[in-house]
């Protein structure tokens, strides 16, 4: 009850032509308080958003770097022709930053084919794979990036036996 008496009293001061401007200070103290209250409580949710978005953006960075190490490393090795023995060509996979980093490496060997596309009036080329086993000296290899389990990019390319 006293407590009520006593902020009675300070509103009745803040009033205009009230008895006390020590009231009306209050008053703005409290409102001073309150926004400096929201401001700070916004600065937290902004600073761990833009950590977030800078994690993303440098595993995106690590996972494009990775995939075209990868592509150049598989175009520089030696071809890894499939046949029966060996039917699905494997290569070696680039050394990864951190162990959380996963690269995946799939090779098919593939036919490409020609087909009329009535749609366009014109022809394109159709990517087929081929039986285990089976090389004719072209292959579309898969590379894909994960991260913790999560994958981040897949790219593919071809390798070609020259």
């Amino acid at each position: 009850m006293e407590r009520l008496k006593f902020i009675s009293r300070i509103f009745r001061g803040a009033r205009p032509g009230g008895r006390s401007p020590a009231g009306a200070t209050l008053i703005e103290v409290v409102i001073a308080v309150v926004v400096l209250g929201f401001m700070l409580a916004s600065v937290p949710p902004v600073l761990l958003l833009m950590t977030n978005t800078e994690f993303r953006h440098n595993e995106s960075r690590v996972a494009e770097g990775l995939t075209r190490c990868q592509i150049e490393y598989i175009k520089s090795a030696p071809y890894d022709a499939a046949n029966e023995s060996h039917p699905i060509p494997e290569y070696e996979t680039v050394p990864v930053p951190d162990p959380s980093y996963e690269v995946d490496v799939v090779a098919t060997p593939i036919k490409i084919r020609p087909q009329w596309s009535d749609e366009e009036g014109r022809h394109v080329m159709i990517h087929e794979p081929l039986a285990p086993g089976i090389d004719e000296g072209i292959q579309e290899i898969r590379v894909t990036v994960f991260h913790v389990e999560r994958q981040l990019i897949s790219t593919r390319n071809f390798k070609v036996n020259r």
